[in-house]
């Protein structure tokens, strides 16, 4: 069941803190990279809510961004 907020697989530990550091980089391409990497340690862990969290995360900043940018086009376009 998930819910799960440690884990004891090191390498799905290893994975998480490496999503964590490419999402606060903060980039769109850093972004994608925290999300393979929050992946792969669910792939490791299937109960590991914090990788999941911080998938969710990723998906959350990655659809704000795209929102951003069809808004900026959308006033380019009206100018």
């Amino acid at each position: 069941a998930l819910g799960k907020v440690k884990t004891q697989d090191v390498q799905a530990y290893d994975f998480y803190l490496r999503g964590r550091e490419f999402f606060h980089q903060g980039t769109r391409k850093n972004i994608k990279y925290a999300s393979e990497m929050f992946t792969q340690a669910i792939k490791k862990d299937q109960d590991y809510a914090l990788a999941y969290a911080g998938l969710a995360d990723c998906h959350s900043f990655l659809r704000q961004f795209e929102k951003k940018q069809e808004n900026i086009e959308r006033s380019l376009a009206a100018s």
